[in-house]
């Protein structure tokens, strides 16, 4: 109860700002901080004492996320020790918005790891529901069959388990790159997840509200951006990754997608932007804007690789069959091979490109079979089309009328998103009221930023970028890069600021014992969850502070579907 009163009490404050411009930002957010600090150590000393400390478990993972310190938020997330279907109803207090808290970026998986843990016990549900619909029928328990289906159906679409997948494929893919194969797949599950109906099976109500009526639940007040994440956060999310892998692929719109799906995909409802936090839809408007810019550019390269693909896989089937029916036996696999290769003129550097425009990442895979995985099966030839996913014939679509005409510079708002995504930046920085899980929230949207400014290019940048027709983007990831690198050393700073020197402790010690409410615990209680908390939160940004620059060097080849730390 005195957690609740002192979160409350941080909310109440948050209209009149009590700490100097002047100070520090560590020092400034530090006070203005100060009762969520508080209830912090309340808590800790709580858990500590209780062996049934649910509900203070999970609070204290929101409030360490909201402080910036995810590592104990993980920490006592793990503790709570959450069995079965509460992952699906209660993991949601550590993995929304996971990607702010990633450390990826410097092969720290434990978030990207939970996200898949969490996502197990959708598997294994589906099993059990099987065998008790088995045992309804067995034992002639026939009202029961109805509550099964049902609760299997609520299970397979809940919202929680794609919005997991959704921040599992932010953090993974980011730090791990996407190869032309895993690009193909991801899109494929992410429009399938895109298409489903959901069901909130989300639990909001395990934190116990004692705060006065009308005023916003204790749930609002520790979520990171002020709210909990709602369906139309998850699809305006979703939809801006479609169409960014949708770009990236290989894939053309069919004409009944362009009529049906694609106008859905590209509307943004107003309604909806404001489910985000400034920082989210300044990456919504930037990708809409990058993928309006570069569709003229990518289409027609698609729509002739494709034509070109389905011209040389019909030609090898009609000799295929002819020579079938006249008995005759089947050329040679290598001269087949040969034949139906497209024509090269290549240089030697180019042979591991794909014809998309982005290199052959991996190898022994099943697209890539140690063999280039661009040829289809055709008795006992194969011929190579120069797609992926190309397996039969198939009627070529035309290319969107409405797409518009492909300009070489990029439109002036594409670098003015840049810039103001950088203000926002030192803005949040320089604020004393700003919570730390703002700072890493703008740095990390800065990441996913640059990351969609490579990735939309990688076509053009692995095809050389020199010909006329390409957009000239080689300025744009220049400036997107500097502000990566902005963002890395700013952070990186203030992970260095952040110390539990004897001055700190005694100055964190006053500070907690001047709200009245921990005069039970003793000094050495109060300094013992001070430690641990600023070594947390040091760790945070140091970590983050270098993966970001590390992202600075490897980021190209990562977006551009070559492994981060490849020598390629």
């Amino acid at each position: 109860m005195a957690a609740t009163a002192l979160i409350n009490v941080h909310h109440l404050s948050t209209q009149a700002n009590c700490a100097e411009d002047s100070e520090e930002p560590n020092v400034a957010q530090q006070k203005y901080a100060k009762h969520l600090l508080d209830a912090l150590v309340a808590l800790e000393y709580a858990a500590g004492k209780s062996r049934w400390a649910y509900s203070m478990r999970l609070l204290l993972v929101r409030l360490h996320r909201l402080l910036g310190s995810s590592g104990l938020a993980m920490q006592n997330f793990t503790m709570a020790n959450l069995k079965s279907i509460q992952f699906d109803t209660l993991s949601h207090h550590i993995l929304d918005r996971a990607s702010t808290f990633s450390l990826a970026s410097v092969g720290d998986l434990t978030l990207v790891n939970e996200c898949v843990e969490s996502s197990q016990i959708y598997g294994i549900h589906g099993n059990e529901v099987s065998e008790q619909l088995v045992k309804a029928f067995q034992y002639e328990r026939y009202s029961q069959i109805a509550e099964f289906v049902l609760l299997e159906e609520k299970v397979d679409n809940s919202l929680q388990r794609d919005l997991t997948k959704l921040e599992h494929f932010r953090m993974k893919n980011i730090h791990e790159g996407l190869t032309p194969e895993s690009v193909e797949v991801e899109l494929v599950e992410l429009r399938f997840v895109w298409g489903r109906v959901h069901h909130d099976n989300r639990d909001f109500e395990t934190l116990s509200n004692m705060l006065p009526r009308g005023s916003p639940s204790l749930d609002e007040l520790t979520s990171v951006g002020g709210k909990k994440l709602s369906e139309s956060w998850f699809r305006t999310m979703l939809q801006l990754w479609i169409l960014v892998l949708h770009q990236t692929s290989e894939q053309l719109w069919t004409e009944e997608e362009q009529v049906t799906v694609r106008p859905k995909l590209l509307t943004f409802s107003d309604e909806a932007l404001q489910e985000l936090t400034p920082a989210e839809r300044l990456l919504v408007k930037y990708g809409r804007s990058l993928v309006a810019w570069l569709e003229p550019h990518h289409t027609p390269i698609k729509h002739s690789v494709m034509t070109s693909a389905v011209s040389t896989l019909a030609t090898a089937k009609e000799k295929y069959a002819a020579s079938t029916a006249n008995g005759t036996a089947n050329p040679s696999a290598s001269a087949a091979s040969s034949a139906n290769a497209p024509s090269s003129g290549k240089s030697k550097s180019g042979a591991n490109r794909k014809p998309n425009g982005l290199s052959n990442g991996t190898e022994g895979t099943a697209a890539s079979s140690g063999e280039g995985g661009l040829g289809v099966k055709v008795g006992d030839m194969k011929v190579f089309t120069g797609m992926l996913t190309l397996h039969e014939p198939m009627e070529v679509p035309p290319m969107p009328k409405d797409m518009g005409e492909a300009v070489k510079e990029p439109p002036q708002d594409i670098s003015t998103i840049l810039d103001e995504l950088q203000s926002l930046f030192d803005e949040t920085i320089a604020k004393p009221s700003a919570l730390p899980w703002e700072q890493l929230h703008v740095a990390q949207i800065a990441h996913e930023v640059v990351f969609l400014t490579h990735l939309l290019t990688a076509r053009f940048a692995l095809a050389g970028g020199k010909k006329k027709t390409h957009p000239s983007f080689k300025p744009l990831r220049a400036k997107s890069i500097s502000l990566l690198d902005h963002v890395a050393k700013v952070i990186t700073k203030l992970g260095q600021d952040v110390n539990f020197s004897a001055e700190t402790r005694q100055s964190w010690i006053q500070d907690r014992r001047a709200s009245g409410v921990l005069h039970e615990l003793t000094d050495s209680d109060i300094a013992q969850v001070g430690r641990k908390y600023v070594e947390s939160k040091k760790s945070m940004l140091e970590q983050l502070g270098k993966g970001l620059t590390k992202a600075q060097q490897s980021i190209a080849k990562t977006a551009a579907g070559v492994p981060a730390g490849s020598t390629q």
